[in-house]
């Protein structure tokens, strides 16, 4: 990553806190504080409910879309496929309801 030949934009929070975690304090020199994820999961729920209206989403393009969860979530979820849920990936955001609940 010093070199440059991987973005930082293409390294996941998880890793960046995996990595803060084996490297200790020299990571975050290098790559500058790592936020760690809320607590308080409803709050944020509820903040995302509140930016995501109709209108909002009506003007979104889905392949930007696509592209973020690619980058940002492909580590720990899988879309349009509940069967290749393992351990270690969380449920299909596009499941049912009664899938993932």
């Amino acid at each position: 990553m010093k070199k440059d030949s991987i973005p930082k934009r293409d390294v996941t929070a998880f890793a960046a806190r995996q990595l803060q975690r084996v490297l200790g304090p020299g990571f975050v020199d290098f790559w500058g504080p790592v936020a760690q994820p809320s607590g308080d999961k409803d709050a944020d729920m509820a903040k995302f409910k509140r930016l995501l209206t109709d209108e909002t989403l009506a003007k979104a393009n889905p392949s930007h879309g696509r592209a973020i969860f690619e980058r940002t979530c492909t580590a720990h979820h899988t879309l349009y496929a509940p069967a290749a849920n393992t351990p270690l990936t969380s449920p299909d955001p596009t499941a049912p309801i009664s899938i993932i609940s």
